[in-house]
């Protein structure tokens, strides 16, 4: 309720208003564990502390039990962050500076959490600090995950300057956003050089459809695209590169992996078609590559791989053993293996990816299968094996993310559902019995004037003026609850046309107070035009409204560019507001003046703070008493 507001009185024959503080306090709570935010209050003078419900919780403590005394509150306070909280509760409660830390708690079993705390200081007429109060958010789980993301993003820069192989990530029109250390010494280009140029920069002629069509192939999904073409080195000469590439559905990225075939190609191309099977070139990839003939007896194997199956099996593997039936391992997992050999010996390319099960790490592999053909025909197969681990994590956690990311939309689904039932009741049923009371003490004015003396007049003006202010405190309300519910997105306005707009609806207003209004160069911004137009109407109106009579209102009206944001400012030589009001003006129905001084519900200013807010900005007020205020807005880019 606004300063100064009387609560109306019933009579026992009136219907009590309902009591929303149970469902209030219900929804309060609901909130609150949503957003695992708890809010708490000090008592500065008795050094009493109250708590809700969701502090409780996020401290590790009962809600049930009795609130710890502030020395102990404070106890649960990381030794290390202690001093850096009681510097800043000092500063708050010193300046009257807004209160915001972030910091650890050590809970009762030990656990640490990470919270983020923002309070204020209520002071009395003498300017004493008597109340401290504020909310505190768990901000734990964000802290874990940028901490996994950095380690993510470290494994994969090791990778990028440790592997022999190319590994190129490019967005989705083919500029190479990052390229591997190994580029410099493959293609003679540095890393830098490559970034921004595109494939088509460097494929060979011969292979630019057929590249082109991998690609078409890659961007639709099939993670599976194993491909050939030539790259143009820096010097001219040619390098042949085998790839394996996918896709990033969420960013659009393509992350590819090529490895330097040339000598493989050139050899190849020496050998005779019955020696085929013996040239396959092994590197010093750390990934698994072996070869088996159509019996699953091993042609050969990297180093990787014999390693893997000695530090796995057990089993020192040498060229002709047999890998299916070679071997004592469960039947289902020799199965599963046989069916994919198959599918390659059938002359089938493709990948899997499969749980790693058999070793204490677990985790993911993807494995590659290829055949080699000798005279039309499949005389072997190739496998390559690569761990993708961390790739699978990152997608597991994308996935949980989106889980949670619908969960709050839910949320915000039930909560603009509240809203619009709110709306519908207050621009219907709570405007209707107004309208009776309006019209009836209209008909008894009529009809029986010549019977009433003065004051009965007198009373059924202050009664109809009453109901028309509780109608304008509604639509205020009504207006308020629309703001951040908007349908249509937001367009691209000149500010400068929506100020004209306001100055054209208030051109009488203006007029009879022979105001004069200075408008400076005003930007292009995104934003919903209704509500910017409605937030410059208020704050012009009360530049017009709050004024001594002495001398005639004029306003100043502003912006400029910031590197994120725009800034507005409209400035007047009003009577201007003391500082002990200024964070509370923005508050719902805080009026600082009687309404036989000034006209208002007093929430013109927070549907402007609302407004500004729904724009990713913020609001505040610069002013002197007795020569004017100058109000400052943001809206983000």
């Amino acid at each position: 309720m606004g300063i100064g507001h009387k609560p109306k009185e019933y009579s026992a024959a009136d219907s009590p208003p309902p009591n929303r503080l149970n469902s209030d306090s219900d929804l309060l709570r609901r909130i609150e564990s949503l957003g695992n935010i708890g809010h708490w209050e000090l008592d500065l003078a008795t050094g009493q502390s109250t708590w809700s419900e969701q502090m409780y919780r996020i401290l590790g403590l009962n809600p049930n039990g009795a609130t710890p005394p502030i020395d102990l509150a404070l106890e649960l306070i990381h030794p290390d962050d202690r001093k850096q909280v009681d510097d800043a509760m000092q500063k708050a409660l010193e300046s009257g500076d807004l209160l915001k830390i972030e910091n650890r708690v050590v809970l009762p079993d030990g656990s640490i959490r990470h919270l983020i705390s923002e309070g204020m200081v209520d002071r009395n007429s003498a300017g004493l600090a008597i109340r401290l109060f504020g909310i505190s958010r768990d901000i734990s789980q964000e802290k874990q995950k940028e901490e996994n993301l950095q380690k993510s993003n470290l494994y994969l820069e090791n990778i990028f300057n440790t592997t022999q192989d190319l590994i190129f990530l490019a967005d989705e029109n083919g500029a190479f956003l990052k390229a591997s250390k190994s580029c410099e010494k493959i293609l003679g280009y540095s890393q830098s050089e490559l970034k921004g140029k595109s494939f088509r920069d460097l494929v060979h002629p011969d292979d630019f459809e057929a590249t082109v069509e991998s690609r078409k192939k890659i961007m639709s999904g099939d993670s599976s695209s194993d491909f050939q073409n030539r790259y143009f080195k820096k010097d001219g000469s040619v390098v042949y590169l085998n790839w394996s590439a996918t896709l990033d559905e969420t960013s659009k990225t393509v992350f590819a992996v090529a490895r330097d075939i040339t000598q493989l190609v050139r050899t190849e191309a020496a050998l005779k078609a019955d020696r085929q099977k013996l040239s396959i070139v092994l590197d010093a990839s750390p990934e698994t590559i072996w070869a088996l003939d159509r019996d699953y007896r091993l042609v050969t194997a990297n180093t990787e791989f014999l390693r893997a199956m000695k530090d796995v099996f057990n089993w020192v593997v040498s060229p002709g053993d047999n890998l299916v039936f070679g071997i004592d391992l469960p039947a289902e997992f020799i199965q599963e293996w046989k069916v994919w050999y198959d599918r390659a010996l059938a002359g089938e390319t493709f990948s899997i990816v499969r749980k790693v099960t058999i070793m204490e790490k677990g985790g993911y592999m993807e494995v590659s299968f290829k055949p080699i053909f000798e005279a039309g025909e499949v005389v072997a197969i190739c496998c390559y094996s690569m761990d993708i681990t961390h790739r699978k994590t990152y997608e597991e956690s994308l996935k949980k993310l989106n889980v949670e990311l619908a969960e709050s939309n839910r949320g915000l689904e039930i909560s603009n559902k509240e809203l619009e039932q709110f709306a519908y009741v207050a621009s219907h049923d709570l405007q209707e019995p107004l309208r009776m009371i309006t019209s009836f003490l209209g008909l008894i004015k009529l009809k029986y004037s010549h019977v009433l003396d003065e004051k009965g007049l007198q009373y059924i003006h202050y009664s109809v003026d009453g109901a028309k202010r509780m109608r304008d405190i509604i639509l205020d309300l009504l207006e308020f609850s629309r703001i951040g519910t908007q349908p249509e997105s937001k367009q691209v306005a000149n500010t400068a046309d929506l100020v004209q707009e306001v100055l054209l609806l208030n051109k009488k207003l203006i007029r009879d107070k022979n105001a004069l209004i200075h408008i400076g160069p005003l930007p292009n911004i995104n934003c919903h035009s209704s509500t910017i137009v409605q937030l410059f109407q208020n704050l012009i109106n009360n530049g017009l409204k709050y004024q001594t009579g002495e001398s005639s209102p004029e306003i100043w009206i502003e912006g400029k560019e910031s590197e994120t944001e725009w800034e507005f400012s409209v400035r007047d030589n009003g009577i201007g507001i003391e500082s002990e009001f200024i964070e509370k003006i923005f508050v719902i129905f805080q009026r600082l003046h009687h309404k036989e001084q000034y006209s208002g519900s007093g929430i013109g200013l927070a549907i402007c703070k609302k407004i500004v807010e729904f724009h990713g900005g913020r609001i505040w007020v610069n002013s002197v008493p007795g020569q004017g205020s100058t109000f400052c807005f943001t809206v983000k880019k």
